[in-house]
């Protein structure tokens, strides 16, 4: 099932809070906390490590604070999103 660019920048934004809000989790403790499959969880996380959004120390995953790295994120999949309904 493909979802939307919003619903993906929305999970991005939740994961993002939650890790933010605990000050790290481990994969298991983050799909408790976020509601999402293990696997859709791990692919989000991957993504915003590739951003520089979160880091990975050990199996505990943080958050990066960079609002600006988020609303750039955000640009680049909006425009992807346009670029896919032209």
């Amino acid at each position: 099932m493909k979802i939307s660019v919003e619903e993906k920048i929305q999970r991005r934004e939740r994961i993002l809070n939650v890790l933010a809000q605990s000050g790290g989790l481990t994969e298991a403790e983050l799909t408790a906390q976020t509601g999402l499959e293990r696997r859709t969880l791990n692919n989000h996380l991957r993504w915003l490590q590739q951003a520089g959004q979160v880091r990975k120390d050990g199996l505990v995953w943080y958050a990066r604070h960079s609002k600006a790295i988020r609303i750039i994120d955000q640009i680049i999949d909006l425009l992807n999103q346009l670029k896919d309904e032209l």
